[in-house]
C-alpha cells in the first residue's frame, strides 16, 4: 500500500507539472542564445547587415572552388571555379584539361552525357541557396519589433530599405545566373522552412522570373546610393543599374535600358580610367593594369562598380580567400615549366616549388585556356600594337 501511494503521488505531481506547462506556450519555445540562429541574429540592423555579409560571401563564391565528379569517379574539391560556367564559351575559351567539367565547350556533343554531372547540380543548389537566404532577409525584415538602430523613424526606414535593397539585388543576381544557365526555373519568393518545405517544384517561365528580377533591381536602384561607405566593396545603385540595364536589353526594351544606364554612363560617380593611378602608378605598366591592381574607389579607381577582395575573412568582412583559386583556372602547372621547376630557395631547399606556388596563387591547374579567336579580338583591324590590353 505504501509503494502504491508513492506511485500515485509521483503520477499526480507529473500531471500537475504537465498541466502547468501546457498553459504556457513559452515553455516549449527554445532560446538557443549561445548559437547564431536567424531568430537571434535578425533582431536588429547589425544582425541584418551581418546576414547580408554572408549573402555577399555566397555571391563571391562564383570565383571559388567547387566539388565535381566525373562519371563514377570523384575528384573531390578541384580548383574549378563556378564562373567557368559564364566566363568560358565556345568562342572565347576552351577546356584544355581532361579534368575540366566544362570540356563540352571543346566537344559540344559531350554536354548530353554530362547533363547529370555534379557540377550542374552544385551550380543549381548554390544559386538557390543565395535565393533562399535573400528571401529570409526580405521576409524577416517585415517582422515587428526589429531595432533598425537609426535613432529616428526616418533613419530606421532608411536602414531597413538598404538591407532589403541589398538582398533583392542578390536575389536578382542569382536568378540572372539561373535563367541564363537553365532557362525556365522554379520561382521562390519566400523563405523555405520546415513548415513549407516541398519537393514538387515546377518551373516558371523566364518571363515570370524576369518580372521579379525587374522589380527587385528597380527597388535596389531606388534605395541604394551610387556608392556605399565611400567604396565599391558593397553592392550599390551602380551595380543595380548595370544589371537592370542588361535585363532590359534581354527583354528587348532598349529605351528602358538607356534610361536606367544613362545616369551611370554620363554621371560623375564612375568613369573609364585613362591615366595612371594607384599604388603602382610609378611602376612600369598602364592604366588598364592599374584598374586591377588598385580596384578600390579610395585608391582612385572610378571604373570598377563592384570589387570582390581577395583577402582572409578575418581581415575584412568582405573577404573570402577561396577566390584565389580563380588564378589556377587559367595557368598551366608551374612545375611543368622547365625554368620554374629548377628554381630554388635557400630558406626552403626541399619546398622551393611549394613556396613558388604560395606566392603565385597556387600550382596552376590549367582547366581553361583562351582561344585563338579571343586573342584575335585584340588585333581587330590591325590594332594590336595600339591596344594596351
Amino acid at each position: 500500500m505504501i509503494m502504491k501511494k508513492y506511485i500515485f503521488y509521483i503520477f499526480a505531481a507529473a500531471a500537475v507539472l504537465s498541466s502547468a506547462a501546457s498553459c504556457s506556450k513559452e515553455f516549449l519555445v527554445e532560446a538557443p542564445v549561445d548559437d547564431i540562429y536567424a531568430e537571434n541574429l535578425l533582431t536588429n540592423y547589425t544582425g541584418f547587415e551581418s546576414m547580408n555579409y554572408a549573402l555577399q560571401s555566397m555571391v563571391r563564391d562564383e570565383y571559388a572552388r567547387m566539388d565535381v565528379n566525373y562519371g563514377s569517379t570523384s575528384f573531390g574539391s578541384l580548383p574549378f571555379a563556378k564562373s567557368t560556367m559564364w566566363s568560358c564559351g565556345v568562342d572565347n575559351a576552351w577546356g584544355n584539361n581532361r579534368h575540366t567539367s566544362f570540356r563540352f565547350f571543346s566537344y559540344p556533343k559531350n554536354i548530353v552525357s554530362m547533363t547529370n554531372e555534379t557540377c550542374f547540380l552544385s551550380l543549381f543548389e548554390w544559386l538557390y541557396k543565395v535565393v533562399n537566404t535573400a528571401n529570409m532577409v526580405i521576409g524577416r525584415a517585415e517582422l515587428d519589433g526589429i531595432d533598425w538602430e537609426g535613432g529616428s523613424a526616418s533613419a530606421d526606414a532608411a536602414n531597413k530599405a538598404t538591407v532589403v535593397a541589398e538582398a533583392k539585388l542578390y536575389r536578382a543576381w542569382a536568378y540572372r545566373h539561373l535563367t541564363l544557365s537553365f532557362g525556365d526555373v522554379p520561382l521562390s519568393t519566400e523563405e523555405i522552412t520546415g513548415s513549407n518545405y516541398r519537393v514538387d517544384w515546377e518551373r516558371n517561365s523566364v518571363a515570370e522570373i524576369r518580372a521579379l528580377m525587374e522589380a527587385d533591381l528597380k527597388y535596389a536602384v531606388e534605395n541604394l546610393p551610387m556608392r556605399q561607405a565611400g567604396n565599391n566593396t558593397k553592392p550599390n545603385q551602380a551595380v543595380a543599374r548595370h544589371y537592370l540595364g542588361e535585363l532590359y536589353l534581354a527583354m528587348s526594351k532598349p529605351q528602358e535600358a538607356k534610361a536606367v544606364l544613362q545616369p551611370l554612363v554620363e554621371g560623375n560617380d564612375y568613369a573609364l580610367m585613362t591615366s595612371r593611378f594607384g599604388s603602382n602608378a610609378n611602376n612600369p605598366g598602364n592604366a588598364f593594369m592599374d584598374v586591377f591592381r588598385s580596384p578600390l574607389y579610395s585608391e582612385g579607381n572610378k571604373e570598377v562598380l563592384w570589387a570582390f577582395l581577395n583577402t582572409e575573412v578575418e581581415n575584412s568582412s568582405y573577404g573570402n580567400s577561396d577566390v584565389i583559386f580563380m588564378r589556377n583556372m587559367w595557368v598551366n602547372y608551374y612545375s611543368s615549366n622547365s625554368t620554374i621547376s629548377k628554381l630554388t630557395c635557400d630558406l626552403y631547399p626541399t619546398q622551393s616549388m611549394q613556396l613558388f606556388w604560395s606566392l603565385n596563387g597556387g600550382k596552376g591547374a590549367g582547366r581553361c585556356a583562351i582561344s585563338l579567336g579571343a586573342f584575335g579580338l585584340y588585333d581587330w583591324d590591325g590594332q594590336k600594337n595600339n591596344d594596351i590590353r
